[in-house]
């Protein structure tokens, strides 16, 4: 698992709305994420602004809700 250090993009939702081409990069990102989950037949079943974190770079990163 990475460590990611940019915080949830809840956080960045709730300061306010994002402008229209930072929300368009992290929907590309997400639609990326879950096409590749769900590729492998992956399914998560939870997502949400919380289980959706950023790296240092704005990445975005999925959480896992799995429990093992």
């Amino acid at each position: 698992m990475d460590l990611v250090r940019g915080g949830e993009l809840f956080s960045k939702i709730a300061k306010g709305r994002l402008r229209e081409d930072v929300a368009r990069v992290y929907f590309q990102q997400l639609i990326s994420a879950i096409d590749f989950c769900h590729s492998r037949d992956v399914y998560h079943r939870d997502l949400k602004p919380e289980n959706l974190l950023l790296d240092e770079d704005g990445k975005l990163k999925v959480l896992s809700s799995n429990r093992l």
